[in-house]
């Protein structure tokens, strides 16, 4: 009883797969880009982290993942007018935390699977088609990579990034009441829940 009084306050996420092997890839549109460089960023890069103001949570982060290249892509759209980055989203290759725990939850193999993540478009470029664009790119790189699945969890409520997703290709395979990370609060609530299911 507790646990569906908890959830229901919690946003529900869809995790949706793509096959990149199976996938058409559109072709770039370079009006898209035009005066904006396509960078994938390294911890050189973190200066435009900085210019955002980010809460400190989140800088540490995004400082923590350019430290780890092993593990975390950040593929950037950067303003060349004012050098300013106008869109930035992750590839996680990283075999930690959340695809461990999606991996027990779902019963998937992720083995050459990557998660796509984070996906921001700085507010005054909205609406540019950018979002759509880097997709491809991450996609673009999963291919030349040998990455075998693409996952990624979206909020249900997100209308417009399930059009999105879905044009491209990704289909839901699970719904999932908490989209947690170990060491997160969701996390900790997620393990506190399920204390009480058994």
């Amino acid at each position: 009883m507790f646990r569906k009084i908890a959830e229901f306050y919690f946003l529900y996420y869809g995790f949706f797969k793509l096959k990149p092997n199976t996938f058409y890839l559109e072709k770039s549109n370079s009006d898209i880009i035009k005066g904006f460089e396509f960078r994938i960023l390294n911890s050189s890069d973190l200066v435009y982290f900085e210019k955002l103001n980010l809460v400190e949570y989140y800088f540490t982060i995004c400082k923590n993942r350019l430290n780890n290249p092993n593990e975390f892509l950040c593929f950037a759209l950067i303003d060349l007018t004012s050098c300013d980055l106008a869109y930035y989203s992750w590839i996680n290759q990283s075999e930690m935390y959340y695809i461990k725990e999606v991996n027990v939850k779902m019963k998937l193999k992720l083995n050459q699977s990557v998660l796509f993540e984070d996906d921001n478009t700085i507010e005054k470029y909205r609406k540019k088609g950018f979002h759509k664009f880097m997709m491809n790119k991450r996609i673009e790189y999963c291919i030349n990579n040998n990455i075998h699945s693409i996952f990624i969890a979206i909020y249900l409520k997100n209308i417009p990034a399930l059009r999105t997703i879905k044009s491209i290709g990704f289909r839901k395979i699970n719904k999932m009441s908490i989209y947690y990370r170990q060491g997160t609060i969701g996390y900790t609530l997620n393990k506190f829940l399920n204390y009480f299911k058994r």
